[in-house]
C-alpha cells in the first residue's frame, strides 16, 4: 500500500498531466497552514515559468480536474497559485480500513528494502556526583519513548516497527566520565 502522500501526489500528477502539463509538478505536501488544508501542491508557482502562463490559471485547471474527486472533499486556490487539498472523511475512512486489514500487520507500510539496527544511546547519571532528578533526565526520556512507540505499534520494544527502523536498541551509557550524551548511530 502506498503511503497517503505518495497516493495524492500520483492523482495530482495525474490532473497536471491531463491538463497539459509536466506531471512533475504535481508534487503534494503537508500543508503548512492547516486551517486551510490538509495538503497542498505548489506545483503551479513553478510550472509558470515554462509554460508562460499565469500560476493561478495553472493552478485553476488542476483544480477543476480534482473537484469532484473521491479523495478530496475540498479543492481551492489560494495566494499565486496553491492548491489546497481536504481529504474526503470517507477517503480516510478508506485510508484506515486499508491499513487495518493488511495481512503482514505493518498497517500498510512497505517492507524495508534494507533493514538495520539503530542504536539510540541516551545518557544516564552521572557516577561523579550526587544523584537528582537531572540527571536521569535524558535516561527516562529515552526510555519512554522507546515504550511509547513500542505501545503505540503494538510490538515488544526493541523490535519496533517505525519507517526505516526494523530494529531499535536502547541502553542507557554513564560513558567514560559520567557525562550524559546523546547519540544516535547505525551498526
Amino acid at each position: 500500500m502506498k503511503n497517503l502522500k505518495d497516493q495524492l501526489t500520483q492523482i495530482v500528477s495525474a490532473a497536471f498531466e491531463a491538463s497539459g502539463y509536466d506531471p512533475d509538478y504535481g508534487q503534494v505536501t503537508v500543508s503548512q497552514r492547516r486551517e486551510l488544508a490538509d495538503y497542498q501542491c505548489n506545483g503551479a508557482l513553478p510550472a509558470a515559468r515554462p509554460y508562460q502562463t499565469n500560476p493561478r490559471q495553472i493552478a485553476q485547471e488542476v483544480a477543476d480536474r480534482l473537484t469532484g474527486h473521491a479523495a478530496f472533499a475540498e479543492v481551492s486556490i489560494a495566494g499565486p497559485g496553491f492548491i489546497n487539498l481536504r481529504l474526503a472523511d470517507d477517503f480516510i475512512a478508506d485510508q484506515i480500513a486499508g491499513m487495518k486489514a493488511d495481512p503482514g500487520g505493518r498497517c500498510g507500510l512497505e517492507p524495508v528494502a534494507q533493514p538495520q539496527t539503530i542504536i539510540v544511546d541516551y545518557g544516564g547519571p552521572n557516577v561523579a556526583k550526587s544523584l537528582h532528578v537531572g540527571h536521569i533526565r535524558a535516561a527516562i526520556i529515552g526510555s519512554g519513548q522507546s515504550e511509547h512507540r513500542s505501545r503505540r505499534l503494538d510490538v515488544s520494544a526493541p523490535e519496533l516497527i517505525d519507517e526505516a527502523v526494523v530494529r531499535a536498541l536502547t541502553d542507557a551509557d554513564l560513558g567514560p566520565d559520567g557525562i550524559d550524551a546523546v547519540v544516535v548511530g547505525n551498526m
